[in-house]
């Protein structure tokens, strides 16, 4: 299984740093995954006209 690196801009970071620990963690988890190797097509996607840019999506109620 292939695994990936997870780069956190500093915009990034603040956007996490503002939402709600439910959601931080739930960011986390799915960093975690990408990095071990598991990808779900759920969890994000493929920023088209960018150079390998991708977005992850978690989904909230708490946000």
């Amino acid at each position: 299984m292939k695994h990936y690196e997870v780069e956190i801009t500093e915009e990034a970071e603040a956007f996490l740093e503002g939402l709600k620990e439910s959601s931080r963690k739930k960011f986390v988890k799915v960093f975690s995954k990408v990095e071990m190797g598991i990808i779900s097509k759920n969890d994000f996607k493929k920023l088209s006209g960018t150079d390998g840019l991708w977005e992850f999506r978690v989904q909230d109620n708490n946000t």
